[in-house]
């Protein structure tokens, strides 16, 4: 278990640096991390939570997330190999050569670099005009329904037919139809998502960052009203999914759904069920967090064809 961790502190340290290949971190905190680094030798962080294989921290109420290298990497975290995790009592970090961020962890001396090449894009820039048919709706359903988990949101509307959430997940797909007539029913919709469900993320929260990534995919019409309308809430929910959804309001996701974006650009109607299952082939995360997000793809591809 992590002790007295309080901040990160710029430390001289120049050898044994640990390089793997599972070290990654989203650019646009890597530029910003290095940019306030250019201005002091101590990063104040407040401890916001700590767990087996993540530590969250706060940042100018900026929330910045360490995971173990097995994790899906977020716009607001940064990945280090599952031994950093071991009994860690202090970290630092500090501007390096080369453009580099240095960490190091006082647990058993390691320390690790991270470099530019570490970097990854996580910033959403395929817009996408194609528009899928219900074929391909009936595949996405069908893959949805194999690859279920228990307690899902899936399970829950489709399978056990649960009122309240069936309710709500009918109410919100009939205010998106008719959002110009009615923008009031909508908000009130939307908001009945946020923050609904246990778990660190929330699967309606789950459930917006997969619809709200096809909406900015489309770039449809409603989206600065739709965007307006979560960043508002976000104190429905907790502090990391409104970490996650402050990020793809942004236009940054996960890697999952960076490599969505790529698959679907590239889906050929001729082979569908190939071109969908390997959207289903990308890793799980959370008990049913990538399963209620891709809902949220669903959802918003069957509202962007009608």
């Amino acid at each position: 278990m992590i002790k007295n961790l309080t901040f990160l502190q710029a430390t001289v340290r120049w050898d044994k640096y640990v390089r793997t290949i599972f070290m990654q971190i989203c650019r646009d905190l890597f530029a910003e991390l290095y940019a306030k680094l250019k201005n002091t030798d101590i990063l104040y962080l407040q401890e916001h939570s700590l767990f087996a294989h993540a530590i969250n921290l706060k940042l100018n109420n900026k929330l910045i997330t360490i995971l173990s290298e097995d994790k899906i990497l977020s716009p607001f975290s940064l990945t280090l190999p599952k031994s950093f995790f071991s009994h860690v009592s202090s970290l630092t970090f500090k501007k390096g050569k080369d453009l580099s961020i240095i960490i190091y962890a006082q647990n058993n001396l390691n320390t690790y670099e991270l470099k530019p090449q570490d970097c990854v894009n996580l910033k959403l820039s395929i817009n996408l005009q194609k528009n899928f048919n219900d074929v391909f709706l009936k595949l996405f359903f069908l893959f949805l329904n194999k690859n279920k988990c228990q307690n899902s949101l899936f399970e829950l509307i489709f399978i056990k037919k649960d009122t309240f959430c069936l309710e709500k997940y009918t109410k919100l797909k009939l205010c998106a139809l008719t959002i110009d007539q009615d923008r009031l029913a909508f908000s009130n919709a939307l908001c009945d998502f946020l923050g609904l469900g246990p778990g660190l993320t929330p699967s309606g929260d789950d459930f917006i960052l997969g619809w709200l990534f096809i909406l900015r995919l489309y770039n449809v019409k409603h989206l600065p009203y739709i965007s307006n309308v979560i960043a508002d809430n976000l104190s429905l929910t907790n502090d990391i999914s409104a970490a996650m959804l402050k990020n793809a309001l942004s236009g940054r996701f996960n890697l999952n759904l960076i490599k969505t974006a790529e698959l679907l650009k590239k889906i050929n109607p001729a082979c569908f069920e190939e071109s969908i299952s390997g959207i289903f082939k990308l890793e799980n995360y959370g008990h049913s967090s990538w399963q209620d997000c891709l809902l949220g793809v669903f959802t918003a591809l069957h509202s962007v064809r009608n």
